[in-house]
């Protein structure tokens, strides 16, 4: 293998897209002489999304990939037209592998248990979690995926953090590899080191044959019994780490 074809670091400026201006034009016609608002949303500003890639290892093409700079969106116009979505940028990363961000952030790509794809072809792209490094915290962000050995090997290496979002819904026995169920969601968050935990993935829409309001109860009996401290804010409710923790039960009484 040439030296030169191995590139295990690189840095690279990324920027986001901007969304587009919101239009404020007003309904005026022949027919509609003081018509109400009628301006369309902007368009979103494109993502930057990490991507996982198993086949992955060398990052030589991004050497001459200095600026990654997403779409803007465009802006809205009459008639309730909204403006044009900006073109995401995919950005393929190994596991285990890091992006430095600036002002103290960074993210890293840690291994997740799901199947990738949702049609006949399938399991083409790494299935990833997440490692958010702040100036003050460390987040660990786990999206979908089942129980395993992974978490524990994270939480040695990476951890500890001072919060683990995790799932906790939609799981069945028969879909093990793919859901935890409520206590393995504890499990997985004493295996990261977590000092505090949220359950998420549940309450939102009916994929496993379990009560919307079942995940939350089991999760949170579970983690009072191992003594894990949670967290389980109401939508749109903050939670700011080392000040406001939400912890009420609000499911109760619904």
């Amino acid at each position: 293998m040439e030296k030169s074809n191995f590139v295990d670091q690189i840095k690279i400026f990324c920027r986001s897209g901007h969304g587009g201006a919101g239009s404020k034009h007003f309904m005026r016609n022949k027919l509609t002489a003081k018509g109400g608002p009628d301006g369309g949303d902007g368009g979103r500003g494109a993502h930057i999304i990490l991507k996982g890639n198993s086949q992955l290892w060398t990052l030589l093409h991004l050497r001459y990939y200095k600026n990654v700079l997403a779409e803007d969106g465009e802006d809205g116009s009459k008639n309730n037209s909204s403006g044009k979505t900006g073109k995401d940028i995919i950005i393929e990363k190994e596991w285990n592998e890091i992006v430095q961000l600036e002002d103290g952030f960074s993210v890293r790509v840690t291994p997740a248990r799901h199947f990738s794809g949702r049609t006949f072809k399938r399991d083409t792209v790494l299935w990833v979690s997440f490692v958010l490094q702040t100036p003050h915290h460390k987040i660990f962000i786990g999206g979908d995926g089942g129980y395993d050995t992974h978490f524990k090997k994270i939480g040695e290496e990476y951890g500890p953090f001072d919060l683990a979002i995790l799932e906790c819904g939609q799981y069945n026995e028969w879909w093990p590899y793919i859901h935890m169920m409520p206590e393995e969601t504890v499990l997985a968050a004493i295996d990261l080191k977590a000092k505090l935990l949220m359950p998420v993935h549940w309450g939102k829409f009916a994929l496993g044959l379990h009560p919307w309001d079942e995940p939350v109860k089991r999760a949170v009996a579970k983690a009072d019994e191992l003594n894990v401290k949670w967290t389980t804010p109401m939508i749109g409710e903050p939670v700011v780490l080392d000040e406001s923790i939400p912890a009420k039960q609000w499911w109760l009484s619904w």
